[in-house]
């Protein structure tokens, strides 16, 4: 399984083992997270999402397998905690705040059993996931959804792909998009009305079922997700963070909001330029005389290095000679 330049007789073979052994191929995805074994990792995928639907046993299996890798929570490490003027620091306390535990071992969160503890392995194994269920009916995987919802919410300093890519599932990659976000609203409402376990923060479920609503790719979804989303202090705040300032905000700038850029004298013509980027490009921006100044004005002190050329062979004097490069202004 860990070919690096694997042959299509090698290929087949996996197909091979992976409908005869489904259940050996994700313990072989477990232990092929290295990129050094990144071909075992992606043809066992492979093989376990071709998979027919019909092996019922298989796919609990499977599924089984799923949930205990999205179950997995990244302990802040012992020595970095111990060093207070680490980052963990503050990661193990936000820990605290929502599950009410840093102790290794297993905790019950709003339902999800997750195993918290101090990884040290080079890979995220949960990132197989998305590709396992790529092209399946999703709603059928709704534990998988949750377990993996609630360990997005719970996770500090450490968010791997998988969530990402369950989130483009539901966009691009799924067989029933309409039952997927239905599912996954009904799921979201479910989180609501769970009440937390004792230790666990009140509105981590608020969180938790935020992240399933945006997960459904809709616009109505979007907007009641952020009604009672916590971000425990974390986060972006897209009126306070752009919408307040759309010139010196780390957001990129939209479209809508150009003519407040190129109409705002307060801010120097250079950083007025580097904030519109490359919405310069587009036909219908015209530019006010003080920013045009100001693209004259660069290109007058631009320096051009020219390339020096290659040594030439001997002169006619015997001496060896080369040009060198210059530096002009244009």
């Amino acid at each position: 399984m860990n070919s690096q330049n694997p042959s299509p007789g090698f290929v087949q073979d996996v197909d091979a083992f992976g409908d005869a052994f489904p259940r050996s191929m994700t313990t072989v995805v477990e232990q092929s997270t290295l990129q050094s074994r990144s071909a075992a990792f992606h043809y066992a995928i492979q093989s376990l999402r071709r998979l027919s639907r019909s092996r019922v046993e298989d796919w609990k299996a499977i599924t089984d397998r799923m949930l205990q890798w999205c179950g997995r929570v990244n302990l802040p490490r012992l020595e970095h905690v111990a060093d207070p003027t680490h980052y963990a620091n503050k990661q193990q306390a936000r820990l605290l705040q929502r599950i009410g535990t840093v102790e290794p071992g297993s905790v019950v969160v709003l339902g999800e059993r997750l195993d918290v503890n101090y990884y040290s392995h080079p890979g995220d194994t949960a990132a197989a996931v998305p590709s396992i269920l790529e092209g399946h009916e999703l709603s059928d995987f709704l534990p998988v959804f949750r377990r993996a919802a609630v360990r997005e919410a719970v996770q500090v300093g450490f968010h791997g792909s998988c969530w990402s890519g369950l989130k483009w599932l539901v966009l691009l990659a799924n067989c029933n998009e309409a039952a997927a976000r239905a599912a996954l609203a009904k799921l979201a409402g479910e989180l609501l009305a769970t009440a937390p376990e004792p230790g666990v923060h009140e509105r981590l479920r608020n969180r938790v079922a935020a992240l399933l609503l945006r997960a459904a790719g809709e616009q109505a979804l979007e907007i009641e997700a952020r009604s009672f989303d916590e971000q425990f202090g974390e986060g972006w705040n897209y009126d306070e963070d752009y919408l307040n300032d759309p010139v010196n905000s780390f957001f990129a700038l939209e479209f809508r909001h150009v003519p407040v850029v190129l109409d705002n004298t307060a801010v120097d013509g250079g950083r007025r330029l580097d904030r519109l980027g490359g919405l310069l490009a587009h036909p219908h921006i015209g530019l006010p005389k003080e920013l045009s100044h100001a693209i004259e004005l660069a290109l007058q002190q631009k320096t051009i290095f020219v390339t020096p050329r290659k040594w030439s062979s001997q002169s006619k004097s015997g001496e060896r000679s080369h040009s060198r490069g210059c530096v002009r202004k244009v």
